[in-house]
């Protein structure tokens, strides 16, 4: 690898962090700052507030996959690039509901987008040995972005405004776009090239695929569903966990947060060993799936019981909330999956048709 493109891949690693941020990012302010008051917010429109991101991350999907598969990564990367950092200050600057909820919406978009130019970028650099080992690295990335959220979140609310911590974090999106514009103008003519050379090269694979065609390939469908409920369990879970901590077991919300903190940590290590899993341990994919769907179920089924008795055993909560974590990440090997199935020309498609189920699942549950 150029050391140019150790850069590229170093920024849209760095991409993906704030992606992740975002996601999860209202979940500590409803129980740890005036983000209910400021905006007079009830239970329901704070989970809208929290599911409108995945909705509009979930639309955007085909579409940019579709895009980035037409007109490159770097194109659909700058433009939804535009959308997430101007969400992200809007958010910033929202005094009521409905403001917000738009921000929710542009945030979401530009962050969907931004998901399928990454990943695509991503597998033109790297074989296809190596691109699992890619893939889950960036994935631990994000859920350093995911883990800053609800651990470090609610410490920072105890000096700073919600409004302050966003626009804080909105200037440093923003650096990191003038960043890549900087770094791939630069390299311009090397980069256009190894584009035009995934986009011409030849295959027995149609030129283009439609959204519905992704269904149709043998193969897809257990992905999707596999994924879907994976992410539906642990997003459903990991977003209403604090208030209900709060409501039922009356935790400290610092604990709270502590025991949130799981969940990434988890996922740091589920993605950290994703490349291992599929090549060393099973020399194939489709055990790591059955694995994670296996493993997610007691975990939900440890916690439901705990809540259902009313019961806080910390650690049955941590323990459960780790291997969420540890098997939804897992899970992720879909990607890697779907991007198998098909050639280069389509692989944007192909993930953003795929990348659907995730998001659905992680919007429909918190709602």
């Amino acid at each position: 690898m150029r050391y140019r493109d150790a850069l590229i891949v170093g920024v849209l690693y760095l991409f993906f962090l704030f992606i992740q941020f975002h996601r999860i990012f209202p979940s500590p302010l409803f129980s740890s700052s005036t983000i209910m008051t400021d905006l007079a917010m009830t239970a329901g429109t704070a989970g809208l507030l929290f599911s409108i991101y995945f909705l509009s991350y979930a639309f955007i999907q085909p579409v940019s996959g579709i895009m980035a598969d037409r007109f490159g990564g770097r194109f659909v990367l700058l433009l939804s690039g535009g959308f997430f950092v101007g969400g992200s200050f809007l958010f910033a600057f929202s005094e009521n509901l409905g403001f917000a909820l738009f921000a929710r919406i542009l945030i979401g978009l530009g962050a969907g987008a931004m998901f399928i130019s990454v990943v695509q970028t991503i597998s033109s650099i790297f074989s296809t040995r190596g691109f699992p080992y890619a893939f889950g690295f960036l994935e631990v990335v994000g859920r350093v972005g995911f883990f800053t959220a609800v651990f470090f979140i609610p410490m920072f609310l105890e000096t700073l405004k919600w409004q302050t911590i966003t626009l804080y974090v909105s200037i440093l999106i923003l650096v990191l776009i003038i960043a890549y514009m900087v770094l791939i103008k630069v390299d311009g003519n090397k980069d256009k090239k190894k584009e035009d050379v995934v986009k011409n090269s030849d295959s027995t694979d149609k030129e283009k695929i439609k959204i519905l065609d992704a269904f149709r390939i043998k193969g897809y469908l257990p992905l999707f569903f596999a994924f879907f409920f994976n992410y539906a369990v642990a997003i459903g879970i990991v977003s209403w966990l604090p208030k209900m901590s709060l409501d039922i077991f009356s935790v400290e919300a610092s604990d709270v947060g502590i025991f949130t903190s799981f969940y990434p940590i988890g996922g740091m290590v589920g993605f950290a060993l994703m490349g291992f899993f599929a090549d060393r341990v099973f020399s194939k994919r489709k055990p790591i799936l059955i694995l994670s769907y296996l493993a997610t179920s007691l975990a939900v089924m440890a916690l439901v019981l705990s809540i259902t008795m009313g019961k806080f055993y910390p650690p049955i909560f941590a323990s459960a909330i780790f291997s969420i974590g540890l098997f939804s990440a897992l899970s992720a090997i879909a990607i890697v999956m779907g991007k198998e199935l098909v050639s280069p020309k389509v692989v944007g498609t192909i993930i953003g048709t795929l990348n659907i189920a995730p998001i659905l699942g992680g919007s429909i549950i918190p709602w």
